[in-house]
């Protein structure tokens, strides 16, 4: 399995492995629906991307100012951020790399790595 070093790769493959049926659920959720999704494609991101702390990813968000995140977290604000990309509403992916970071930073903190 690929690992992002990127907000946008991490759109990229999810984009390559998710159905188009899924794609199509995810935008066409409303935003508070998007918790749906933990189980199935969250899990997915947790087990693959979150979860190996010395994955590319994690070194990735590491390299952008986190020091801690809560796996939970990231996965669900990264749905959310790709529910944005389906629907065009994040256009710049920089830019999601910077709320991920707002968010995190507003969360409590409940782990540390």
């Amino acid at each position: 399995m690929r690992v992002p070093t990127s907000i946008l790769e991490c759109f990229k493959i999810l984009d390559a492995v998710v159905d188009d049926v899924s794609i199509d659920m995810i935008r066409n959720k409303r935003e508070g629906e998007l918790v749906d999704c933990h189980w199935d494609l969250g899990m997915f991101i947790r087990n693959n991307w979150l979860y190996d702390q010395t994955s590319p990813f994690v070194q990735y968000l590491r390299s952008q100012g986190l020091s801690w995140m809560h796996e939970d977290s990231v996965s669900a604000f990264l749905i959310k951020l790709y529910w944005e990309y389906l629907n065009l509403i994040l256009m710049q992916p920089l830019l999601g790399a910077i709320r991920l970071i707002h968010h995190l930073a507003i969360v409590p903190k409940s782990s540390e790595f």
